[in-house]
């Protein structure tokens, strides 16, 4: 019993191979996404403290400018020395800022580097996919 393919049956065949390998393709991305994710907000839960801590001081500190901005003038000497007290705190800040950021990134690296070897397996079955695709093409036409 012979079946003939058209050329539009193959082509809606290799549409749907396409559309199956994408799907695969968006769901593994949506998995790593939701990793991704779920490493920022633990990241987030861990540094918690010290971001609110840092929040903290920083209306202390917004007032402390304030402060000295309408009296500059009047209090010149007396402002060296809170600038001083100021630069302190906000040198605390930004180590605790600083540490943060670093957490953060050091994680969102580790995760990039996941999902960068995702997708270069992702790619390996794109690549298996066309060269199945190529060799039935060729069968196809050895057949006609």
């Amino acid at each position: 019993m012979d079946t003939t393919i058209t050329l539009g049956d193959l082509g809606l065949i290799i549409l749907f191979i396409v559309a199956v390998v994408l799907g695969i393709y968006l769901i593994m991305m949506i998995k790593k996404l939701f990793s991704v994710l779920k490493n920022v907000n633990e990241i987030i839960e861990e540094n918690k403290e010290s971001l609110t801590e840092t929040m903290n001081c920083l209306p202390d500190i917004s007032e402390n400018v304030d402060n000295i901005t309408k009296n500059v003038d009047e209090f010149l000497p007396y402002i060296i020395d809170d600038v001083t007290d100021i630069t302190g705190d906000v040198k605390g800040s930004v180590k605790k800022v600083n540490k943060t950021v670093n957490n953060v990134g050091d994680s969102v690296e580790k995760t990039v580097s996941t999902v960068k070897e995702s997708t270069e397996g992702v790619s390996t079955y794109i690549s298996i996919v066309t060269q199945i695709i190529k060799t039935i093409m060729e069968y196809v036409k050895k057949d006609k």
